[in-house]
């Protein structure tokens, strides 16, 4: 009887660390404050874009989110911000005038990355080309349990034109999305020389390479549903789209569907066809996911 309660009792620890890790219950009690400096439209090198309070979903959800233009960068911030903790909860800048939970999915985002905290003022800069025309409100979304915390949605404050003094056309265009690509997330290949991107382009999805050179025989490029690097088994294992043949040169782009949930594909891989094994691996991450934040437990 005591070796049958040892076994149950091994047997169990496991299944308690893999529900602690899913849904981490601590956090319910553990806040991430941020208290970053929020541009204000009274500085010089701002103009505030648009701004909208939240509204709560799944959890209380309290503040304002502003999109204000900086000595020509974008920046989504977060003020007086205040909602739950909880584990992998990301800020997503969302297609429409509509950040609910049915609305998220089907309209399209940006993933910013994760959030920096639930509580206080917090900066995200957005991709260069974010078109804001086309994206008008904001969503706390949990990823592991693909729930809406609670949304903004966006009322335009001003147009947006860089250097309103001296217009650069150019720079107005691209910065507005009228064209130029805006990169979702990108990474280095280790194994090889040369980078990978997932960018939205003139209305298409594409996975772009640059500089890609690999050693091997009949390499193709596949996009992996992984996490993170890993061996040629679980690479074997996972669910791949198949994008096609490595260009010669190591540098060109292959077209992906947009019903591709990009953010569940995580990784890329140049895969040599006849040894059966990977010689090259790079993560795919968003700009913000590769930025440190300093978090503050209170």
């Amino acid at each position: 009887m005591l070796n049958f309660k040892r076994i149950a009792i091994a047997a169990s620890v496991p299944l308690l660390l893999g529900g602690w890790f899913a849904f981490r219950p601590e956090k319910l009690f553990l806040n991430e404050t941020v208290n970053e400096v929020v541009p204000t439209a009274s500085a010089a090198n701002t103009k505030l874009l648009s701004e909208g309070s939240f509204t709560s979903y799944a959890h209380e959800t309290k503040g304002a989110a502003l999109i204000s233009a900086v000595d020509g960068k974008l920046i989504l911030s977060l003020k007086d911000f205040n909602t739950s903790n909880g584990p992998d909860v990301h800020v997503y800048l969302v297609k429409g005038d509509n950040p609910d939970q049915s609305s998220v999915n089907k309209s399209g985002f940006l993933d910013l990355g994760v959030i920096k905290g639930n509580q206080g003022n917090q900066n995200y800069e957005l991709p260069a080309g974010t078109n804001l025309d086309e994206h008008g409100s904001v969503a706390i979304w949990c990823k592991r349990f693909s729930v809406d915390f609670g949304g903004a949605t966006l009322a335009k404050k001003t147009s947006y034109r860089i250097n309103t003094d001296k217009p650069d056309l150019s720079t107005y265009l691209h910065t507005a999305g009228f064209f130029g690509d805006i990169t979702v997330t990108s990474g280095s290949f280790k194994g090889a020389k040369g980078s990978a991107a997932i960018v939205e382009s003139d209305g298409k999805r594409l996975v772009k390479l640059k500089g890609v050179k690999a050693n091997g025989q009949n390499l193709r490029v596949m996009l992996l549903k992984l996490e993170s690097m890993s061996n040629d088994e679980k690479i074997k294992a996972a669910t791949k789209v198949d994008l096609g043949p490595l260009p010669t040169k190591g540098t060109g782009q292959f077209s992906i569907s947009k019903d591709l949930d990009i953010w569940l594909y995580r990784s890329i891989t140049i895969w040599d066809t006849k040894a059966n094994h990977s010689v090259a691996f790079a993560e795919l991450r968003s700009a913000q996911e590769k930025k440190t934040s300093n978090l503050q437990l209170i």
